[in-house]
This record gives C-alpha cells, structure tokens and sequence, in this order.
C-alpha cells in the first residue's frame, strides 16, 4: 500500500451534466448526477444501488477521471482530483484507484497473454521482468488462478477467470482503492456466488478500500459495509447495510429490498413501482423518485428534507417508519 493509504476517496455534491441539443442553434445541458455524494474509506466496502439509468457507472468514471464534474468535487484525501491537470490528475488516479469493468471481455486486450495483460500497469510504471514477473505470480495466486494461465489468452478461459484477471491487473500496483462496475452481472448464475466469494477474500488479503456497483441489492448484503442508494442522478439514502436492508427509510430503497426473496423472518409487501423511471431530461422537482412513488403529495415536488438516524441518512419528505 502507499503512503496515502490513510486517506479517503470521496464525491462531494457532484453534479455531471452532458449537452443536448435542443434545436438548430440551441443546447441544453441534462444532469446525469445531482449533488451526488459518497465516502470509501480505507479497508472497507461500500455498495452503491440503484436501477439501470441511474447514474451508478456515470459516477464511477467521475471518481476515476473520465467525467468532469461541472460543480462538487472528487477528493483523494485533502487533493481535489480535478483541480489538478490532466497528466498530475491521471497519474495519482492510477496509483490510487484500480478499476474493474462490468464485462471483462471487452475491456481487456484480447491479442494478449493473460500474463501481459496483468503486467501492463507494471510495464508502465517501469517495473523490470523479473520483478514483473513475481508479482503476476503473486496475483494468480491472490485471485486462485492457476500460474500456468499467464501463457494464454483472453478466448482461451471462461468468463468468470477472465473476471478474476481483472481483478489481479486491478490490483497490479497496489492500489489504495478498487472500483468494480457490476462485477457479476456479465457472468453465469454458478459462476457469481465464486466471484462474490473470491472478493471477499481479496478484501482479507488486500485491506483496500472497495466501491462496489450493482443493481442488485442481494449482492450488497452479503459485501458491502455500507450502502449508497442512487436513483436518477441523487443519492436518496445511505448508511450502514444492516441498518438500511433491515430498515430502509427511503420508499425507492424499500421497493429495491421488496423485491429481494426472502427465506426466513416475516414476509414483506411488494412494492410494485408505477412505470419506469424516466429519462434524466424529465427527472421532475423534488424527490425524483415521486412519480412512482405510493406515498407522494405535493409536497414531494420540493426540497428533500434530511431524515437522520445514527449514520443511516434518508432524503424524503415520508419516510417509511
């Protein structure tokens, strides 16, 4: 680990917006993010939720340099990532921050061994072969590849080892934090719960700060030390897992959780949403999640007010109790 392993990756209040043109002569700018916020501290998890469109990989690619945030910032301890230029802003992010894309096989260079692919961040740091070469070993071994996988390719293994390459070039450098952008969801039904598996052992091995991305809550649960609830571009909730999947605060959380089987305790009620969420053009005032919503009134168009308890924060005008 380096020396800022004592710090944190945050997201401050960040808003991203993209162009769209309107007419012959006229753009408007549409908010993918607003006012997003999150914390990874170091040596834990954090799981940031939400459906499709809801802003989850727009976020990720803001934390590592891909998406300029037009207001908030991106903070690495007490450096502004984006105050920073370009070249200063890429190196301290690639020493900081390992990044594991949802599918493998389009992310990673197929004409390569499995080897070279791991050693790539390596080779750019100047690293000589033979120190190379001991630390793809090591990697294999962290993430239960056999050492003999360095001599093929990409085509050559199944989805779930090249998601496990993945991971070893992830954390080829020695990062302070792992962003993994839906680690599963390309990968079979048999081949996750191995996956989930193998990343919590890198955790014990690794005391990396991780940012998990899914849409499924389920995996959360058995993952994540704390949970962040995205729904169209706002975060809605957060705070600890045990506290927000036993007591979700926010009605888009309790819709998430509702749909997760459950085979013990008391049954819940399912909340069958109104629709699907609209496009971030059309996300309306207030609350975003209020068109859907079973609980809303009118007041639900304006400020979403902090609903606090302990670390778990909700922003709703009718919290569930």
């Amino acid at each position: 680990m380096t020396k800022m392993a004592e710090t944190s990756l945050r997201a401050v209040d960040v808003t991203v917006g993209v162009e769209k043109r309107t007419g012959l002569f006229r753009r408007k700018t549409v908010d993918l993010l607003v006012e997003a916020g999150l914390t990874v501290r170091p040596g834990e998890v954090v799981g940031l939720v939400g459906e499709s469109g809801s802003g989850k990989t727009t976020l990720a690619r803001t934390l590592v340099g891909l998406r300029t945030p037009r207001a908030g910032s991106v903070q690495l301890g007490d450096t502004d990532v984006y105050a920073l230029g370009a070249a200063a802003r890429r190196r301290l992010i690639a020493s900081q921050i390992g990044v594991v894309f949802q599918d493998p096989r389009s992310s990673l260079n197929r004409r390569l061994t499995i080897a070279e692919l791991i050693e790539d961040p390596l080779v750019v740091q100047h690293w000589d072969a033979s120190r190379r070469a001991k630390r793809v070993d090591e990697l294999l071994d962290a993430v239960g590849l056999p050492r003999s996988t360095g001599t093929r390719k990409p085509f050559q293994i199944s989805g779930g080892q090249l998601q496990r390459v993945a991971l070893a070039r992830a954390l080829a450098l020695g990062p302070n934090f792992l962003i993994a952008d839906e680690p599963t969801s390309a990968l079979d039904v048999s081949v996750q719960a191995q996956i989930l598996n193998m990343i919590v052992d890198l955790r014990a091995q690794y005391p990396v700060g991780m940012l998990i991305i899914t849409h499924d809550i389920r995996v959360l649960r058995f993952l994540s030390d704390r949970i962040v609830v995205l729904y169209l571009g706002r975060v809605v909730e957060s705070g600890p897992t045990e506290q927000v999947v036993s007591r979700p605060r926010h009605p888009y959380t309790a819709a998430l959780l509702s749909a997760v089987p459950r085979v013990e305790g008391a049954p819940v009620e399912r909340r069958r949403l109104k629709g699907s969420a609209p496009h971030p053009s059309a996300r309306p005032s207030g609350c975003p999640f209020r068109d859907r919503c079973w609980k809303a009134t009118d007041a639900c168009s304006g400020p979403m007010p902090e609903v606090r308890q302990g670390e778990q924060v909700a922003y709703c005008v009718h919290p569930e109790p």
